[in-house]
């Protein structure tokens, strides 16, 4: 039997999800963060699989020896995310490595840098990404449905 109670208490619950939700993926845009979603075991174990990084803009001659930066594939709209080992200000470029790959990346050009990682959120990208699929959608309005009916149903019976 559902009590007030409980409606209240998953009321309480539905929203918080929801707000926490919203505020990871819209308030990072404003503090100039963008985020993307991990989906190799490269940067494994600082970054596991599934995590959601945030990333800075920054210019490529500001990044640092163990800063982990994003970059795009050569003739690509791939996106990587590895630590840089190595800089040639000279050449403007950066030699970066996966922390889970033996060996380093084709060397970086510096107009490639999306930018740095500012931090990261575990399994995060995981459910970002389901949100993006039908399914995901879908569920996502229906507990959004569930929830506002609850909340009028509880304001009615008052």
């Amino acid at each position: 039997m559902c009590t007030e109670k409980n409606r209240q208490i998953v009321t309480v619950i539905l929203t918080g999800i929801l707000l926490a939700a919203a505020g990871m993926l819209f308030l990072p845009k404003l503090f100039g963060l963008r985020e993307l979603a991990v989906i190799s075991g490269s940067m494994a174990p600082e970054i596991p699989t599934g995590s959601m990084v945030y990333v800075r803009d920054i210019k490529p001659e500001n990044l640092c020896l163990g800063d982990v930066c994003t970059y795009r594939l050569a003739d690509s709209d791939v996106l990587v995310t590895h630590r840089v080992i190595g800089t040639d200000m000279e050449n403007q470029t950066l030699i970066t490595k996966g922390d889970a790959n033996t060996i380093a990346d084709a060397v970086v050009s510096f107009g490639q840098v999306v930018g740095r990682v500012e931090f990261h959120l575990p399994c995060m990208g995981r459910i970002a990404l389901c949100m993006q699929t039908p399914l995901g959608l879908l569920l996502l309005g229906g507990v959004t449905v569930w929830a506002c009916l609850l909340c009028w149903r509880q304001k009615k019976e008052i």
